[in-house]
């Protein structure tokens, strides 16, 4: 990469960085960013509910599978959260 181009691309970082900077992001931005968040847990979690209840009547264990199976798909919804990188302050991709 020569100079040239290496000082081009670094104005180019640098304009977008100042235009997401100055990009004023409203209250309905949080809000659908906040409620996407909630759903990306709260889908796995009922998931796993649903699949636990299934097993619990199935093999007649109470509600071990329910819980067990609830709290891994909240675990699973936390980590696709933070592996997407919208826990890291990046956007969702």
């Amino acid at each position: 990469m020569s100079r040239k181009d290496f000082l081009k691309e670094v104005d180019n970082e640098s304009r977008r960085l100042k235009a997401s900077r100055n990009s004023k992001k409203g209250m309905w931005h949080y809000l659908a960013s906040s409620v996407s968040v909630g759903w990306l847990v709260v889908i796995p979690a009922f998931g796993g509910a649903y699949l636990g209840r299934y097993l619990d009547k199935r093999f007649n264990t109470g509600g071990f599978w329910t819980l067990s199976l609830m709290v891994a798909g909240m675990v699973a919804g936390i980590f696709w959260i933070w592996y997407s990188g919208m826990g890291r302050g990046g956007k969702l991709k």
